[in-house]
């Protein structure tokens, strides 16, 4: 190894350190010397950190890497899912290191470990799946576009159309008679839209009914479901 090469190696062992303390447990990068012997490339780790405890100081150049440089040569290859570890999901990228004859000697390995995405991306569609089923329930006439809408109004707009469209066919809400009207209000509280705040204006208006009457109402609602719970103890 040249002077020069091995100034440059020591630079890249700082940046080695530098990726370790910047991106933590996630990341582990590797520093591998290079060189040809007859038809086979050969080498070893010069230096690494992270969570990969399995690689150590000293040893030879992993199979992935041997097998990459022989198929493709010294081509820097980045983000690539990297199956070389067994029951880890990394994704990797090779740098390869030339001296001042342009001669590659070395190659920077950065891996970061995918398994906190994967299971983060897991809870989520866990969640998703949780929410489809409770906005499919046959009981239950929300759908996730609701949670698309812009803003509170068309929130309830959207709710009060699927209401009328699954309960009353095609009937516009200015023919609704009061009974109709009555039982859209239960169903909107079934559903929690009076919980968000400026539904009770929105409905009022769309339902041609005074605020005072829809809170009248659901007094009304509080009071029988409280009854009701008395007479159940």
């Amino acid at each position: 190894m040249s002077e020069l090469q091995a100034i440059m190696l020591e630079h890249y062992k700082k940046l080695i350190q530098m990726f370790n303390h910047q991106f933590g447990e996630s990341c582990h990068a590797v520093l591998y010397s290079i060189y040809k012997k007859g038809d086979r490339y050969k080498g070893h780790v010069i230096s690494s950190a992270g969570f990969l405890s399995s690689i150590q100081t000293g040893d030879p150049l992993p199979d992935f890497l041997r097998r990459y440089i022989q198929a493709y040569g010294h081509v820097d290859k980045l983000s690539f899912l990297n199956k070389s570890y067994p029951n880890m999901q990394l994704c990797s990228s090779m740098l390869f290191i030339t001296d001042e004859l342009s001669e590659v000697f070395a190659c920077l390995c950065i891996h970061h470990n995918l398994g906190h995405l994967v299971r983060i991306t897991d809870s989520l569609e866990d969640s998703i799946e949780m929410l489809n089923s409770i906005c499919h329930n046959t009981n239950n006439m929300f759908t996730l576009k609701t949670f698309r809408a812009g803003d509170v109004h068309e929130f309830v707009q959207n709710v009060i159309t699927e209401f009328i469209s699954a309960n009353k066919g095609e009937t516009e809400i200015s023919l609704l008679d009061t009974n109709s009207k009555m039982e859209l209000l239960l169903e909107l509280r079934e559903k929690g839209i009076f919980e968000v705040e400026g539904a009770v204006e929105i409905v009022a208006e769309r339902l041609d009914l005074s605020k005072f009457k829809i809170f009248k109402y659901l007094d009304g609602l509080n009071v029988n479901a409280d009854r009701a719970k008395i007479q159940a103890i």
